[in-house]
């Protein structure tokens, strides 16, 4: 995802019977020193002196600019030197590029295994497989580090690259994609450990087949989410968001089937909860992967959609296209 920032070079001059010691000054903040005539760009959002005289270096200041500013009124008082200041073109940080890309991939792999949770969070209701619930409800603290670690190199990133724009929609997305992503994961964990209880109970004759149902439900619009998060597909994210009713319907319809079980049969009341809150976190994860679709949406278009009609959404985005 390129980004074009614009930087200065400036030149300090000194006489010739001044040696120009422009390294003592700038060490603290300096990272690279070098002879060199030429100006060098070394970092994003940087600046770059040039030395002529009898020194002759070339340094690349890792500091912000205000910051920097600081130490270049300190250097031109003290060495008694003229500044100049002159605009480069634009420029295309490749280490930006890389820490972009590299934070979306960790978003993605990250939504990877919160989805392979899911799955075998289902697998174990399923299958009444109590050992797999378990599992499942232990490696929530994946998911958990995960969010930790992505939302650290968000905010370094926002700290040192300062991103405009598109990047910083990307960056807000993905703080608020790993923040679902992680609720995912807490649904999943939930579902693991209702699993692992209901596994040494009875099942019932039609082995949670509308429990089934409404997991591939949920499933398939976490791995589509994830998928349009992967190609920035809006079309996509948009479809989603009302796929996201089908899912509704069918838990309400869950919800319906419980409480008509409870009154036929008290004793089933506390199996038919667990199922019901299994139902219930399953919606939730639909929702979850709403809002994902919704943040795609935003990167694409910078537009908010939530709380937002998607007929209106869809009229409005139309006629920007068209515009």
């Amino acid at each position: 995802m390129p980004t074009r920032r614009r930087f200065a070079a400036l030149k300090l001059s000194a006489g010739a019977d001044k040696p120009l010691s422009v390294t003592a000054a700038l060490a603290p903040v300096c990272s690279k020193s070098r002879t060199a005539r030429s100006v060098h760009t070394l970092d994003f959002n940087c600046v770059t002196i040039v030395g002529v005289g009898r020194a002759q270096h070339a340094l690349a200041a890792t500091t912000p600019r205000d910051e920097f500013q600081a130490y270049i009124g300190w250097v031109r008082s003290a060495q008694g030197s003229t500044m100049d200041v002159t605009e480069l073109g634009p420029h295309i940080s490749r280490r930006f590029n890389e820490d972009l890309e590299g934070v979306r991939n960790r978003v993605l792999q990250m939504g990877g295994f919160v989805e392979q949770q899911l799955t075998q969070a289902v697998a174990a209701l399923i299958d009444a497989d109590s050992r797999l619930g378990e599992e499942v409800a232990r490696g929530d603290h994946k998911v958990n580090e995960m969010e930790v670690s992505i939302d650290e190199e968000c905010s370094r990133i926002l700290a040192t690259r300062a991103p405009a724009a598109s990047d910083l929609r990307l960056i807000v997305a993905i703080i608020k994609t790993i923040t679902d992503l992680e609720r995912i994961g807490d649904e999943a964990e939930k579902i693991g450990y209702i699993a692992s209880r209901l596994a040494s109970m009875e099942r019932p004759a039609d082995r949670y087949r509308e429990i089934k149902h409404l997991g591939r439900l949920a499933q398939l619009m976490v791995h589509d989410s994830l998928d349009a998060f992967a190609r920035l597909d809006s079309d996509a994210a948009l479809r989603i968001c009302r796929n996201d009713r089908v899912l509704d319907e069918e838990y309400e319809s869950i919800q319906r089937q419980c409480i008509t079980f409870m009154m036929e049969d008290p004793r089933t009341i506390r199996r038919v909860l667990d199922v019901l809150w299994v139902a219930r976190a399953l919606e939730r994860i639909g929702d979850h992967a709403k809002n994902i679709c919704e943040y795609v949406v935003y990167m694409v278009h910078g537009k908010d959609i939530r709380h937002t009609s998607l007929d209106d959404v869809e009229k409005e985005l139309g006629a920007t296209g068209r515009g």
